[in-house]
């Protein structure tokens, strides 16, 4: 099984466009996954932690997977 980074938009300039990348990036997952792909999708898997770090983290995260 493939594994695909799930790439895109994050951050918006409010919670709705956040949450329309978010969306955007589940859809893609959810085709991925159809396609027998094992997608990483950072949207979801750090959605409901924002706040809670410094961008940073989230940004040293998801770039450690890409080393992976």
């Amino acid at each position: 099984m493939k594994v695909i980074y799930v790439a895109g938009a994050f951050r918006g300039k409010d919670y709705w466009e956040q949450h329309r990348n978010i969306l955007k990036a589940e859809i893609a997952t959810f085709a991925l996954i159809s396609s027998g792909f094992a997608p990483i999708c950072p949207h979801k898997i750090t959605e409901h932690y924002q706040g809670s770090y410094p961008d940073e983290v989230f940004l040293d995260i998801c770039k450690a997977w890409l080393k992976k």
